[in-house]
């Protein structure tokens, strides 16, 4: 079957040629300006080029070197299986006549087949048992992506030379343990044998996967962790023997598993505990018995417990409901949270999974309202128009003009929502315009100075980890 794609010889050919162009344009430019001038679009557009040419060219190189790696092993896999099978036959020889010899005149042969593997080879030669699961698993994984031809078919690529096994291994070794990329939450330069692998394929550092497990310790909106709203999975995480996290750090993630988990949360009433109760620890109904203090607590009401009697009827907490419903607020149909809506839509996600329509309070798309209230509608806009003026060297816009932008954005952000808005893929990176004050994040509130994202359908703000793991 054809195929459209460039092989990695030409590509490299391509490149060099490209490479050529890019550096005779540039030396010809050299000494046509003054010294002091300032450097020209055209320039950085050329520096930019050429450091895209040289990145292109090393990831290149990278893949033609693994692939000759992969072919090695590949053409050789006969002959380490023919001398792995001599050894193991020179081993069972060796018991049998150390059986057949009571004196132990034998004991001056060949040792273990574990001793002949290693002291045959390099003295650089590396046991599979000097690496960890998890590091084996990401070289197998990594040689997996390359997708490499089946050699055993006749075709124009031909394997190279052979090589030593333990050579190979050494090259195989340097290269998947010295290769780098960048994390795209903390942008620091990582080994890649130390990313970890999401399930939406985004891939993050050892230390970023560790803060989110951390955050979702403490904050339920990081609960349970996800990237790109797609969970991830927790047995690689909390296996002490991968150094994620310590043992005291997977304890306090399942406990606080198993209170956000929970729908009707009871803490201790005391205000020098609040903590949270496990419902196993409520017996009869609603005595909810603290395991931290040992007291004990009403798991209708949420104080004292009534010993001896039902819980009444709770004023304060009917006083705090009609504050609530004077200013607008909402009671989360699941947790009983408070809930106050500041912008957007009138889709609701509590912390704790429910989903409810903020306008009447029901269970969400089981009610008739609208997706947006207008006045809140035409306010989202206005502030999206607005924070587009705030830019650096944005034309300032007539109150006409003004205005009909801000029915276009009403017209791009009604039929969006940001729970239901997927965001994958439409994200805009914002850069080198947000002044003294940063970009806000609309997520989490936090200010950055690098970057921002935004969503080209709903035009939600967001910094880099509130994309992956909230958003």
């Amino acid at each position: 079957m054809a195929s459209n794609i460039i092989d990695a010889e030409s590509l490299r050919t391509i490149l060099a040629a490209l490479q050529e162009d890019v550096h005779a344009v540039n030396g010809n430019r050299k000494g046509k300006a003054k010294a002091d001038a300032e450097i020209t679009d055209n320039e950085v557009a050329f520096q930019e080029l050429e450091y895209l040419i040289a990145e292109i060219s090393q990831q290149n190189d990278d893949r033609i070197l693994a692939e000759s790696i992969a072919r090695a092993v590949q053409a050789d896999e006969a002959a380490i299986r023919a001398a792995l099978e001599l050894e193991t036959q020179a081993h069972s020889d060796r018991q049998a006549a150390l059986r057949l010899d009571p004196t132990g005149a034998a004991q001056t042969c060949v040792s273990n087949p574990a001793t002949v593997s290693k002291e045959s080879t390099s003295g650089n030669y590396k046991d599979s048992n000097d690496f960890s699961e998890y590091e084996i698993a990401k070289i197998t994984a990594a040689f997996a992506r390359l997708d490499i031809p089946d050699l055993t078919e006749d075709d124009n690529g031909a394997p190279g030379p052979s090589v030593p096994y333990n050579t190979r291994q050494q090259k195989a070794e340097s290269y998947f343990k010295n290769k780098k990329e960048s994390c795209p939450a903390c942008t620091d330069e990582v080994f890649s044998s130390q990313m970890f692998d999401c399930p939406c394929g985004d891939r993050y550092c050892k230390t970023c996967i560790r803060q989110l497990f951390l955050n979702a310790t403490k904050d339920e909106s990081f609960f349970p962790p996800r990237c790109c709203k797609q969970h991830i999975a927790t047995d690689d995480i909390l296996n002490p023997a991968n150094g994620y996290l310590t043992a005291d750090q997977i304890d306090a993630f399942r406990a606080s598993a198993e209170e956000f988990n929970a729908t009707d949360k009871t803490y201790c009433h005391s205000t020098d505990c609040g903590k949270f109760i496990s419902p196993k620890s409520i017996k009869d109904r609603d005595q909810a018995l603290c395991g931290s203090c040992g007291k004990i607590t009403c798991s209708i009401c949420k104080k004292a417990a009534h010993v001896g009697s039902d819980c009444p009827e709770d004023d304060t907490l009917k006083q705090l409901q009609e504050v609530a419903e004077a200013a607008g607020w909402r009671s989360c149909i699941g947790c009983k949270r408070m809930v106050e809506l500041t912008f957007g839509c009138d889709h609701m996600t509590c912390r704790c999974g429910a989903e409810f329509c903020y306008s009447c309070g029901a269970k969400w798309k089981t009610c008739r309202c609208d997706l947006w209230h207008p006045e809140r509608l035409e306010r989202r806009a206005a502030q999206i128009v607005d924070r587009e003026q705030a830019a650096p060297f944005a034309p300032a816009l007539p109150p006409v003009l003004r205005q009909q932008r801000v029915v276009q954005v009403q017209h791009e952000i009604n039929n969006y929502d940001h729970d239901n808005c997927e965001h994958r893929g439409k994200w805009e990176k914002l850069e080198g315009t947000c002044g003294r004050r940063g970009y806000r994040c609309e997520v989490c509130e936090d200010r950055h100075w690098k970057f921002i994202l935004q969503c080209r359908h709903c035009h939600l703000r967001a910094c880099q980890p509130c994309r992956g793991f909230r958003t």
